[in-house]
């Protein structure tokens, strides 16, 4: 696998499935010496006969995490099941840098839909990753909620100026949704998610995200894309 552009395009054509897996790596330092050691093992051929079709590490904005992403070919899904049962490429040298960590399970998504504002994103986006989970496994539930971010993104009358992309995954499980929302840079993100805005004052589109039933919980993060290797894709405009 050759290296890429910095950054991965998450709504590149011809992925069957995205893994995620993450690390809690404690603190800038270690964050460092981690990328340093992916960045090093990954100079090198990935093992086995179905490498991913790309794989990247995406840096936690704190410093306190690691997120690998690897996308699977649609028309190699045994990449799927050895990725998930086996050691990643690059695990040896992440265990010297970060004694005493472990990496998180593997979670198995599937890109669904992309949404956004256009225009180019920059090379160094500010990603912010929205996870959210239901209380019971549906992927009627799964594609409504994304559906319904979607629109509301769509019809907001105050447009998420700065924000470049939205790509939305479904779990595999039933139950998660991940959007990982690319920004012009941390400073767009909090000027459009900090405006105040009372829940009487909603739109119709953003009052159904908000009352969406059966949601268990939702966690968010900001990343800045770190590392990437694979085929290269088609340029991002």
């Amino acid at each position: 696998m050759a290296s890429a552009e910095l950054g991965l395009d998450p709504a590149r054509a011809g992925v069957g499935a995205v893994l995620l897996r993450s690390w809690a790596v404690g603190g800038l330092e270690r964050q460092r010496a981690a990328l340093a050691a992916l960045r090093s093992a990954w100079e090198r051929p990935w093992p086995g006969d179905t490498p991913p079709l790309a794989c990247a590490a995406l840096a936690s904005v704190d410093g306190t995490g690691l997120l690998q992403y690897a996308q699977i070919d649609a028309d190699r899904p045994e990449s799927v099941g050895e990725l998930t049962a086996s050691r990643w490429h690059g695990d040896r040298e992440l265990g010297a840098a970060l004694p005493g960590s472990e990496p998180g399970p593997v979670a198995q998504l599937r890109p669904y839909r992309c949404a956004g504002t256009g225009g180019p994103v920059p090379s160094r986006p500010h990603v912010v990753a929205v996870s959210l989970t239901l209380a019971a496994a549906s992927e009627s539930s799964q594609r409504e909620w994304a559906d319904s971010v979607i629109a509301a993104l769509a019809s907001d009358p105050r447009p998420a100026l700065g924000l470049r992309r939205a790509h939305f995954h479904l779990g595999a499980d039933g139950t998660t949704i991940l959007n990982l929302a690319e920004w012009d840079d941390e400073q767009s993100f909090r000027a459009w998610a900090g405006r105040p805005e009372p829940v009487e004052e909603l739109t119709p589109e953003w009052r159904r995200v908000h009352d969406f039933a059966g949601v268990a919980g939702h966690r968010l993060a900001a990343y800045r894309w770190a590392l990437a290797v694979g085929r290269p894709s088609a340029p991002r405009t």
